[in-house]
């Protein structure tokens, strides 16, 4: 087998050339038939005159409206575009109003202008017409989807599909294209859609304007109300003569709030410094030491209390330089101090008394203080809460009112834009008949024609010859085998045997053919007696090319053909041997003698040795040794023995016969073998190392380059 190891990547020119050439006359016929098809269209389709027209628009400027309505967070405004413009100029609604202003008919539309045909081409072009007029009534089967529409209605869907439109971003302005089989009606029916487009730009000015006053007014009028609503809300927070303003209680209720805990605060450090006190004096009872503690202080009866004691202790001094402990003076004044001592001592622990009272006086005070503190903070948050919503009612108000003023600002603006005319639309230029433009595309649909016709000839070359897995020549047998192609013989029509006998083919270029093969045997390996011919499937001329090359040889050498094809046995047939007669098995199976089965054929100058009686299973006599003897011994006898064996891909006596011959030659037809047949077959022989030594290629179509051998051979003849 030849080497597959192709880099996939290449392209191989000459065998895509080739597989083009092979079908040369299919891209030939493709082509003549676009050539006709793109002469009929050249003259069946009708000229078409194409007008536009151009219209300025300022979508920004919404005639006037945008001042208004874009510095406004709410309005009936929507975003536009012009797409929206595009969309609104393709609308039906804006058609069907061309269509009354036009007074268009439907036979206005379908009035066409075709080029001129040639007189010679007339009456075919006209065949042709009526032709497709039949195939298409035959073929509508189904019921118009627009034959219940009335007639406006597809009149307008008309208008639809020759109707474009464009934006031009960097000009702001759209294209309107009309394309028509007459000028004059281009021009009339654009004009007509730049002229309705006008008046509904100019009607939707209108009605947005009155939109605007209409949304204005009624903005104005709820704005007022929720100003009313707001200032209802502050009455309450605002104060009047009965109730001070909500600030001012605010300011009260804090102060106070301040006083209560600058009290709070104050009596707090005197208890904390009266309790400090209180625990110096507790298990104290003398008087004097208590009346030092900053908690007492002093009354008039203490200090009248303490003068007296002061009294009584200086007489009792004096006393007692006078008289003894026991002189009755002495012992009054010492009473009369005592006495005096006793009430000092009662003073100060009522005194005493009297301050822890008032102590805890001051702490239930301090209790007191806590809970009207506490309360007065709830209601100083209230309060607060109040003013918050004070405030915001405040702002509230002042935001509708600052609302308010603008709108009303922007409504006195629109009743003033609203008695002024506005354009965002302007028709540059109106269409003239003399400005339509000729857009008949026939001579590029022609030539499209032609070029795809060539395109798609080539094209269906190509995917035939990837598909097709024939072999046609011998390129593609040198891209398949590395085997030598010995011949190719040509394809004549009279193979046939004529009568009782075999009808040899006289065309001198299949004889040239065989006698090319003829030498080339000679030249090979004059030691290659015993050749083998088989094929890949059956029907490929192994029997007609058997006879002919055992015919040529016999000229110069001693040639014996052997039929061991057991199953269709065909050179016995075409031989007209008797199926009684001896042959290869009945030698093999010693029934028959080399004399009795071998037929001496002078006329043709070669014996043949058919397969003699039939056998459903030959294998088992092929492979025997009996059948190797037989071959070595004629092999003794003759110059060179031909075997036609059965097709290798159906059964497996070629491979036998193949490994006891000196080589093998294998039969391809062209244009009928399969590359995936041959391939297998190669395959098989070469795995148990079959000699192939050629390749036959049979039934080719010679090209004229190679028939020119017969015209060379009759003209020497002459």
């Amino acid at each position: 087998m030849k080497s597959q190891n192709i880099d996939t990547d290449e392209i191989n020119i000459l065998q895509i050339v080739s597989t083009i050439w092979h079908r040369k006359w299919l891209i030939l016929a493709i082509i003549i038939t676009s050539i006709f098809i793109s002469i009929y269209c050249y003259y069946s389709i009708p000229n078409t005159y194409r007008s536009n027209i151009n219209i300025q628009v300022n979508l920004d400027s919404k005639g006037g409206m945008s001042s208004i309505l874009s510095r406004l967070p709410l309005g009936s405004n929507k975003a536009n575009n012009y797409g929206s413009e595009i969309e609104l100029i393709k609308s039906r609604k804006l058609l069907s109003e061309v269509v009354d202003d036009l007074n268009l008919n439907e036979s206005q539309l379908n009035i066409k202008l075709k080029n001129k045909e040639p007189e010679p081409l007339l009456p075919y072009i006209k065949k042709i017409n009526t032709y497709l007029n039949e195939l298409f009534s035959s073929l509508a089967t189904k019921k118009n989807k627009y034959e219940s529409l009335s007639k406006k209605i597809l009149i307008t869907k008309k208008l639809q599909s020759m109707l474009s439109v464009s934006y031009s971003d960097s000009g702001k302005f759209l294209t309107i294209k009309i394309e028509s089989y007459r000028p004059e009606l281009s021009t009339r029916i654009v004009n007509s859609i730049a002229k309705i487009y006008m008046q509904h730009k100019e009607k939707q000015i209108k009605e947005q304007q009155k939109n605007t006053l209409n949304w204005l007014s009624s903005e104005l009028a709820s704005i007022k109300k929720d100003i009313m609503r707001s200032e209802n809300e502050l009455i309450p927070l605002s104060g009047n003569e009965d109730s001070p303003d909500i600030r001012v209680m605010l300011k009260l209720k804090e102060d106070e709030l301040n006083s209560l805990s600058s009290k709070k605060n104050e009596l707090e450090q005197k208890i904390e410094i009266d309790e400090i006190h209180y625990k110096n004096l507790e298990g104290v009872t003398e008087p004097t030491i208590i009346l030092e503690s900053p908690l007492i202080k002093s009354t008039p009866q203490i200090e009248k209390a303490q003068t007296s004691i002061s009294d009584a202790e200086n007489k009792l001094l004096e006393l007692s330089l006078k008289y003894g402990p026991k002189h009755p003076s002495y012992i009054i004044a010492k009473e009369n101090l005592y006495n005096e001592k006793s009430i000092l001592k009662r003073q100060v622990r009522n005194l005493l008394n009297t301050y822890i009272s008032i102590f805890e006086i001051e702490t239930k005070k301090i209790k007191s203080l806590e809970k009207l503190l506490s309360k007065n903070k709830i209601e100083l948050q209230k309060l607060r809460q109040s003013e918050n919503i004070y405030l915001k009612k405040l702002r509230e108000i002042e935001t509708y009112r600052s609302l308010y003023n603008m709108t009303l600002k922007r409504f006195q603006e629109a009743q003033s834009i609203n008695n002024l005319k506005q354009e965002i639309a302007t028709v540059l230029d109106y269409s003239l008949v003399e400005d339509a433009q000729k857009t008949s595309r026939q001579n590029l649909i022609s030539t499209m024609i032609v070029f795809l016709g060539f395109f798609i000839s080539i094209f269906i070359s190509l995917f035939l010859g990837i598909i097709d897995q024939g072999i046609h020549s011998k390129d593609d047998l040198n891209n398949l085998t590395e085997a030598p192609i010995l011949t190719n013989l040509p394809k004549v029509k009279n193979r046939k045997k004529i009568g009782q006998s075999y009808n040899f083919i006289q065309d001198k270029i299949y004889l040239e053919s065989i006698y090319r093969l003829r030498t080339r045997l000679r030249t090979i390996d004059k030691n290659k007696k015993m050749l083998s011919i088989t094929s890949a499937i059956p029907k490929e001329g192994k029997s007609t090319t058997v006879l002919h090359l055992a015919k040529a040889l016999s000229e110069l050498e001693k040639v014996l053909v052997i039929d061991i094809d057991f199953r269709r046995h065909s050179i016995t047939k075409d031989l007209n041997i008797s199926n009684e007669k001896s042959g290869l098995s009945d030698i093999i199976l010693n029934k028959a003698k080399f004399s009795d089965a071998i037929i001496r054929n002078s006329k043709e100058g070669f014996d043949i040795l058919g397969v003699g009686t039939a056998l459903d299973y030959p294998n088992a006599l092929l492979s025997s040794d009996m059948m190797g003897k037989i071959l070595m011994h004629l092999r003794n006898h003759y110059d060179r023995i031909i075997i036609e064996t059965p097709p290798v891909q159906l059964f497996s006596d070629a491979e036998v016969v193949s490994k006891l011959v000196d080589a093998t030659l294998l039969i391809v037809k062209a244009d009928y073998t399969k590359k995936k047949d041959l391939t297998a077959t190669i395959e098989q022989l070469e795995q148990i190392n079959i000699n192939i030594l050629g390749i036959i290629l049979n039934q080719t179509v010679f090209t004229s380059k190679e028939k020119h051998y017969d015209k060379y051979i009759q003209n020497s003849k002459a």
